[in-house]
This record gives structure tokens, C-alpha cells and sequence, in this order.
């Protein structure tokens, strides 16, 4: 049986100034050894580490399809189970993007009223991942 394939990388915002860590079939301890190998920001890794602390069912995802963590700091971590290319997880992609997004664009820019920017913004992240999930690249 072949080994899920373990995708992890660090996703831009396009237009907006956030990035956010994408995981997919990776757990949280995998990702805290991409943030200290990639050398991100010292306040992310702590942060990574304090959620490995935080949600030791978290490791991996076994019940949830994905799960978006977030700070007050406005550091923002996105899980996925391992690539599957069907309706189901496309969906699970969508669901938990929007939930980025309420958290970036409403809480953080305070730009909630900005309706077009959410929906170019879900547009462009969708697009951006669902490459880089697939082994298409970004575009």
C-alpha cells in the first residue's frame, strides 16, 4: 500500500499581507519541523509548538476533514487530510478557506464589509492551494 504523501508550504495572500501554513496529510509536529528547517518567523514557531502542546489529537487528523487554527496575532494554520481529488474534499478546502478568511479579512484587516475582496480573495486561495495540493503547481 503506498505512503499518503505528506505536502506542506507556506501559502500568500495575494493582495493581502498574511500568509498562512498549509498542511495536507501532515500533522502539526511536521509542521513545526517545516517552520524551524524553512527558518519562519521565532513567534510562529513558538506558536506551532504551543498548539502541538495545546492539541495532542491534533497530531493528525483522524475525525476531521480539515481545521483552520488561528492567533490573536494573526497567525493562521490550515489542515487537510491527505490529497483525495474529489467532491468531497474540494468542499472540505472551501469550507475551512472561508474560515480563514472571516478570521484575516473580518478580524484582523477589519475589512469585513469588504464583500468583493472576500470573494476574490476565496477565489484566489482555492485556486492557489487546490494547485499546489494537486502537484500542479501555482499559477
Amino acid at each position: 500500500m503506498k505512503k499518503p504523501k505528506k505536502v506542506i508550504f507556506v501559502q500568500g495572500w495575494g493582495i493581502w499581507q498574511h500568509d498562512t501554513l498549509v498542511l495536507v496529510g501532515a500533522s502539526l509536529l511536521d509542521g513545526l519541523a517545516y517552520a524551524k528547517k524553512k527558518k519562519l518567523k521565532k513567534e510562529y514557531v513558538n506558536w506551532l509548538a504551543s498548539l502541538v502542546e495545546e492539541y495532542p489529537d491534533k497530531h493528525n487528523l483522524h475525525t476531521d476533514q480539515g481545521a483552520v487554527f488561528s492567533s490573536s496575532a494573526g497567525r493562521t494554520l490550515l489542515m487537510l487530510k491527505e490529497f483525495r481529488n474529489d467532491w468531497d474534499y474540494w468542499e472540505t478546502l472551501l469550507h475551512e478557506i472561508i474560515h480563514l478568511i472571516d478570521f484575516v479579512i473580518s478580524e484582523q484587516v477589519n475589512a469585513s464589509n469588504e464583500k468583493e475582496a472576500r470573494a476574490y480573495t476565496a477565489e484566489y486561495l482555492f485556486r492557489q492551494i487546490r494547485r499546489k495540493v494537486s502537484g500542479l503547481g501555482s499559477v
